[in-house]
């Protein structure tokens, strides 16, 4: 048999020598993300390198199936809009095996769906190793938004500040909007925040099936009616929540089932509301206990309620942080316990 490797083109900011009339080879990259976009027809892979990039308004349609865009580091490739209107890419139509990974996705915003992506194709889409940051939009979808019919996956990703706004209660889903099908696993969310509104949340669930494992859910902002997790639409929306940690958010309930089915299980939590499926091991009892809150560390402390109370999930097998989960037990939330700083007697 005969392999042929998929190709890959380069990107970097002009300082490393990045120009949209180069040939797009490691040795002469382009400099924007949307010119190589316009040089590929499918299974490539375009290498992002270290820096702040501009690009906005970028599609991905079925020309580009199989395609990887890979940055250098969550902390290091970062995508910054900066505020002028729109949002960083629609991913459409039919396009299937999309990976977006290693970058941070920052301070885009739109006056339609999807903050920072819109995603509406029917194929497969992965979403890995991602900040989201500071992402808005004026109607759906802060950070992300997922039409009907999509099929994504969200793994090790943080989404950090990003919110809906407007004057109409129809903003809805401060960092995602879904009504297709999505994976969340390993992920955190903090300072987020939505419109107070009976039928919001910081992740909206309005039809499809959303399967949300081992995530963090901490000082997000919305208030009073907006829930973190919202469900609702119908009775065919089912909603998935398993070895989650919710604590100290701003909404009077953690998870608020209006419709469809709830299975609620294995989850620390402090509030929540509706009639669910299934409630299997999720507790209010004791108390979370992380690293340093203030600054943002949620990462667990060694006497930390959660530790070890997780159900097993043969999908988990690494934290947000690439730590190993295969010690026998699962810790609850999207980090795996790790000791540090050994201490006598623990």
């Amino acid at each position: 048999a005969i392999t042929i490797s998929s190709p890959t083109i380069y990107v970097r900011t002009a300082a490393e020598g990045g120009d949209d009339a180069n040939a797009g080879t490691s040795g002469s990259p382009y400099l924007t993300l949307a010119h190589a976009l316009s040089q590929i027809s499918g299974c490539s892979t375009i290498d992002v390198g270290e820096g702040t990039f501009t690009d906005d308004k970028l599609d991905i349609t079925n020309t580009h199936d199989e395609l990887t865009i890979r940055g250098a580091g969550r902390d290091l490739t970062i995508f910054d809009q900066n505020g002028t209107g729109d949002h960083f890419m629609e991913i459409k139509g039919t396009a299937t095996s999309i990976t977006i990974t290693d970058m941070t996705i920052k301070t885009y915003n739109e006056s339609d769906y999807g903050g920072a992506i819109d995603i509406t194709t029917t194929g497969t889409v992965t979403l890995q190793d991602i900040n989201f940051e500071d992402n808005y939009c004026s109607s759906w979808g802060g950070a992300l938004y997922l039409g009907s019919g999509t099929n994504v996956t969200v793994d090790r990703c943080k989404f950090k500040g990003n919110y809906t706004s407007g004057t109409s209660t129809s903003c809805y889903g401060g960092a995602i909007y879904t009504v297709g099908n999505i994976t969340i696993l390993n992920s955190l969310f903090y300072d987020n925040d939505c419109i107070d509104d009976y039928y919001n949340g910081i992740i909206g669930i309005y039809n499809g099936t959303a399967t949300i494992t081992n995530c963090t859910f901490a000082d997000n902002l919305a208030s009073d009616d907006a829930p973190v997790i919202y469900v609702y639409e119908n009775s065919s929306t089912t909603a998935n929540i398993k070895n989650c940690i919710f604590k100290d958010n701003a909404s009077t309930h953690d998870v608020e089932r209006y419709y469809g089915t709830v299975n609620f299980t294995y989850s620390w939590y402090e509030a929540r509301t509706g009639t669910f499926n299934s409630t299997t091991g999720s507790t209010t009892s004791g108390t979370v206990l992380f690293v340093d809150q203030a600054n943002d560390d949620y990462n667990l402390q060694y006497d930390s309620e959660g530790k070890d109370d997780g159900a097993a999930d043969a999908s988990i097998t690494v934290d947000i942080a690439g730590n190993s989960r295969s010690d026998g037990s699962l810790d609850l939330g999207c980090y795996e316990y790790t000791c540090t700083t050994p201490v006598a007697g623990t």
